[in-house]
């Protein structure tokens, strides 16, 4: 998972590149289906479950068998999508559990 901050929401433009250009990039790369989420923009109308307001991100999700696969993506991504961020990305490695399905 690779959390980039964003200036403002998400526009079309950005979520074009990213589906366009950055997904078969990264499929060519190594990377297993590459996702794209955008932070909700909507108010919390469910306050039992609390949520940061305002803060704009779009979070990378891809999966690989080996960790430089991911970095490398990651770095190329954040050069691409630079214009539209507020500060750099953050990247998390996932591991999945022993009862995952990823695993079989």
């Amino acid at each position: 998972m690779t959390i980039f901050p964003l200036l403002r929401p998400a526009p079309e433009e950005l979520l074009a590149r990213c589906r366009n250009t950055l997904s078969p990039s990264l499929e060519r790369a190594g990377a297993l289906t590459p996702a794209w989420y955008v932070s909700e923009t909507t108010p919390n109308d469910f306050p039992a479950l609390p949520v940061r307001e305002g803060e704009h991100v779009l979070v990378l999700a891809a999966v690989s068998a080996r960790a430089a696969t991911i970095d490398a993506c990651a770095r190329d991504a954040q050069d691409e999508l630079a214009p539209w961020l507020a500060r750099p990305s953050d990247t998390l490695r996932l591991v999945p559990t022993a009862r995952s399905a990823i695993h079989a």
